[in-house]
């Protein structure tokens, strides 16, 4: 058995090795402007690389992650890997994660708008939280197999076997529960987190784990985070705060082959992640169940009733008796409507943005829109629209800056805006609308974060916001003519978002419950919290209505417009420490609120030269390959290729070297290609030396020669966005030389050099899909190829196509059409690989040009979410109708053919990790006189479609 075990084993190192080379493609990207002088802070285990100007923010990053390296690891292992962490301040995106070749972590460090998402801490606290704890995850899988995989591998390898060690549940519920115990509030405090969880309980709707971790196209589900978070914690409540570290340890030891980590935590619980899924809901429902049995709840009427789709209103207004509300939906993105009588009017798109917040005054709505920057994929912008849904008119204004959110005056006469400087800064802006002068400007203190703005209704001098710092947060009142500030509450490690307002009072959702309902605070500054709503599952989005409440109430299929009378309830908020809704996470042993006694340490910044510094040898391996000889029963091994890929840090860089054995002919090629993109436009260069030995066309014989191959070039990609579109761009120039030397006598060579060059472009502009449509709904793509060699006749190809996309009978359907051509003459002496598609289910061969017409259809049959446990889990079947016509011609005829038939597509995730639609294609061939095959009937399997 042990034999057979590590036979196993090292059977799996090489398929490793052998998928390494699917991963090592190019990666480099424009990024970051050329211009931006970077530093960084080395510390015990890191290494922090940030631009100029963020010091402050840097070092406290990098004394967070040495505390918890140094003190806070015992749960998950003691292995700690040196990480560089890179800073990014150019984009206004909040993001950050942990790759794995070359091993480094990327912040995105201005702040998450929505506040329900990251809670009461400074956003760059929770990513440095949150993203080490995958970097010490990562640390620790380094044991059994996994180390030996890494070194046979490098990096790409390592990458590779921790998608099968650690699933993408366990990774991020298990940071989830970190960025928690670590401070007062943290995602697993928050009411949000768990919403959809139970929303599903309060429906009954029990789920199933294989629904429930790979999610639905039908049904709200939590994503990983909630639901990974949920099943970790469950762990290390009931089998000890270091059964992770025991986990990961044993799955990356592949105990068990197939399935590791199942393995893994079965012998360390005797559960198997289904077991552990359904033990951690039941705790989750029952706790809940016990919260909610003893509340009296709010008497509702509904404004719009629950659709089939999951949907959702929010930042409700009335004007002129009709409701102004934000709505989106699996089938829609975003947009304003108008409700009246129940019946409901779209009266304009919003465009891409990653804040939701709409402000309102009379017949104006407002919203913060993104605008890219076309040539650096990290730097953006916003901009502001104020929409008139009296006039339907759009404007645009403060058009490229660094917005975060915007409000409008009563009058609408002022914009008050909240930006960021370089510097990571918050400001407080006034402008004028029409001329967009600046009239006032207040920087915020550091440390301090700022959100929600919402102009007093009487008053166009006050503006409330609300305002965090520390791990806690406060509703305030901002003087823009005296630039003073008045709290309107307490300090609370509690949620207080989206503000509206009556006359005397300031309406906003808070998470004081543990549900997040709706309370009320005065104007006046006494800072009485009342409570106005008790929902089950959730309250947002208030806005008063004389004595009514509107808002929007959660349940199962998303939410819907509700209204209810105004009743005030005296409300004292309590710590969710001490809430016993959270006692199972304030109970860990790990709780230790870190952001509060961090080390005090003298960090010294240097320079870090962006071009040379950074570089890092990352992955490696020997590939084989095999190939079948004439009268041979089995393939045999012909070549085996060895290579080394180095990336920098930056992503700007990146040096392939390889060598290439040939068994057949023993001889040998090496050569290495080599991409810039820290300038732009981005640069490629490569070159190939091959020592060749081939049979002689006459006579028994070898030829022996030696051929070169140079290629160089340079590729423009741009992109950005407007509105609800996406315009993308990417054009090359590419030269080739191929260059063989054939040895004629002893000292003698034959030179015939054969060079081309090569231009190549591709242009899109599509509309941004929602989450079940099948296709842009609007849209075009053109593209082409021109190649050309420097000798006339020797070769040349051209090839051009375009796409448009249209709406279907139904927003989940799409038309598709695309026209391409293709043409190189048949006599060229070189002839490129043809891979271009005349019609399906024709394959033809030695064509010199091809004009290609078809027509496609696309709609969602069934939405089943049924699967085999571990096999394949199918979340969609869709179909595709096509109808095909080309025009094809080689050197002696032409002719026309045709296909139709439809494609019917599973979307479904094969192994637990891999999401890759397979399907089939049947078609029948149109008849013709010039081409002759066995049936006009054919069927062709799909994989990746």
């Amino acid at each position: 058995m042990f034999r057979v075990k590590f036979v196993t084993k090292l059977l799996l190192c090489g398929l490793i090795l052998i998928s390494v080379k699917l991963f090592s493609q190019e990666s480099v990207e424009v990024l970051n402007p050329p211009g931006q002088n970077w530093q960084k802070i080395e510390n015990e285990k890191s290494t922090i690389i940030y631009p100029e100007g963020i010091e402050h923010q840097a070092k406290r990053v990098a004394s967070i992650v040495d505390d918890i390296a140094k003190k806070q690891n015992s749960s998950i292992g003691s292995k700690v890997i040196n990480v560089p962490i890179i800073l990014h301040t150019q984009s206004m995106e909040a993001n950050g994660f942990v790759a794995t070749a070359p091993f480094r972590s990327e912040f995105y460090p201005l702040g998450i708008a929505d506040w329900n998402i990251t809670g009461t801490n400074n956003w760059t606290d929770l990513l440095a939280i949150h993203e080490y704890r995958h970097v010490l995850q990562s640390s620790n899988t380094l044991v059994g197999i996994t180390k030996l995989g890494r070194i046979l591998t490098g990096q790409f390898g390592w990458g590779t076997m921790r998608l099968l060690t650690s699933p993408n549940w366990f990774a991020e519920g298990d940071a989830v529960v970190s960025e928690t115990v670590f401070t007062d509030l943290g995602r697993g405090r928050l009411p949000s987190f768990t919403f959809e969880q139970r929303a599903l309980q309060q429906a009954d709707k029990k789920v199933s784990y294989v629904k429930a971790r790979h999610g639905s196209y039908k049904t709200q589900m939590p994503s990983h985070y909630p639901f990974g978070y949920q099943m970790a914690l469950y762990a290390r409540k009931e089998f000890g705060n270091d059964i992770w570290s025991k986990v990961v340890r044993d799955a990356n030891q592949f105990d068990r082959i197939f399935y590791p980590f199942s393995g893994a935590l079965k012998k360390n619980t005797g559960l198997r992640p289904k077991q552990l899924y359904r033990k951690a809901y039941d705790e989750l429902n029952s706790n809940y169940s016990e919260l909610l049995s003893s509340r009296e709840f709010s008497k509702l009427i509904n404004l719009t009733e629950p659709q089939k789709t999951v949907t959702e209103y929010s930042y409700p207004h009335i004007f002129k008796g009709r409701i102004i509300a934000r709505k989106s939906s699996y089938k829609q993105t975003a947009h304003l409507v108008s409700i009246h009588e129940g019946k409901e009017k779209k009266l304009t798109d919003i465009g891409h943005n990653s804040n939701a917040y709409v402000s309102y005054t009379g017949s104006k709505a407002a919203w913060v829109e993104i605008k890219q920057d076309p040539y650096y994929q990290n730097k953006d912008f916003q901009r502001l629209i104020i929409y008139d849904f009296e006039k339907d008119e759009k404007t645009i204004h403060l058009d490229g800056k660094r917005l975060f959110y915007a409000a409008l005056s009563p009058e609408a006469d002022k914009i008050f805006t909240i930006e960021f400087d370089m510097q990571m800064r918050y400001s407080l802006n006034l402008y004028d609308r029409e001329r967009e002068d600046k009239l006032s400007e207040f920087l915020l203190p550091e440390g301090y974060e700022v959100a929600y703005p919402l102009f007093d209704s009487m008053d166009d001098n006050v503006v409330y916001l609300a305002l965090k710092s520390k791990g806690k947060e406060k509703f305030v009142a901002y003087r823009t003519d005296s630039k003073t500030f008045s709290n309107l509450t307490e300090e609370y490690a509690h949620v207080m978002i989206e503000p509206s307002q009556s006359d005397t009072h300031l309406f906003f959702r808070a998470s004081f419950d543990g549900i997040d309902n709706i309370y009320a605070v005065p104007k006046d500054g006494s800072k009485r919290i009342s409570k106005v709503t008790s929902a089950k599952i959730g309250a947002g989005f208030p806005f008063v209505n004389g004595q009514e409440l509107i808002f929007s109430d959660y349940h199962v299929k998303g939410n819907n417009l509700a209204k209810t009378p105004l009743s005030l309830q005296p409300y004292q908020p309590h710590s969710p420490k001490s809430m016993e809704i959270y006692s199972a996470v304030n109970g860990l042993p790990e709780n230790d609120l870190i952001l509060n006694h961090l080390p005090d340490k003298n960090y010294q910044p240097e320079k870090y030269n962006s071009i040379i510094g950074g570089w890092r040898f990352h992955s490696w391996g020997i590939l084989p390959a095999f190939s079948q000889a004439e009268g041979q029963g089995f393939p045999g091994l012909s070549q085996a290729e060895g290579f080394v890929r180095m990336d920098n840090l930056l992503s700007t860089q990146a040096l392939n070297l390889n060598t290439t054995y040939f068994l057949n002919e023993g001889e040998t090629e090496y050569g290495f290609d080599y991409s810039l993109a820290a300038f732009f436009p981005v640069i490629q260069v490569g070159y190939n030396f091959r020592d060749r030995s081939v049979p002689a066309p006459r006579g028994n014989r070898l030829l022996e020669f030696k051929e070169q191959e140079a290629h160089a070039g340079i590729r423009i990609p741009l992109e950005t966005v407007k509105n609800n579109f996406t315009y993308s761009t990417n054009l090359g120039a590419f030269w080739k030389g191929i260059q063989p030397f054939q040895q004629t006598g002893p000292d003698s060579y034959l030179n015939d050099p054969f060079g081309l060059y090569e231009l190549n472009g591709s242009f899109s502009v599509l509309r941004r899909r929602a989450y079940q449509n099948l296709q842009s709904r609007f849209g075009a793509s053109v593209s082409g190829t021109f190649s050309q060699s420097l000798q006339q006749g020797m070769a040349g190809l051209y090839r051009f196509g375009g796409t448009v996309y249209l709406p279907g009978v139904s927003l989940n359907h799409g038309v598709r059409i695309t026209a391409a051509t293709h043409f190189e003459s048949l006599e060229n002496t070189y002839q490129f690989p043809d891979n271009f598609s005349s019609a399906r289910g024709f394959a033809v061969g030695g064509l010199e040009q091809v004009n290609r017409l078809a027509f496609n259809y696309q709609l969602p049959l069934l939405y089943p979410d049924l699967g085999i446990p571990g096999i394949t889990y199918i979340r969609r079947l869709r179909a595709n109708l096509f109808y095909d016509v080309a025009e094809i011609r080689n050197s002696t005829a032409k002719t026309n053919i045709a296909s139709v038939g439809m494609e019917l597509l599973a979307d479904q995730v094969a192994l637990n990790i891999l999401p890759i639609p397979v399907g089939v294609r049947l078609g029948y061939r149109l008849k013709n006189d010039l081409i002759s095959y066995d049936s006009p009937f054919f069927i062709n399997l799909m994989i990746g479609e």
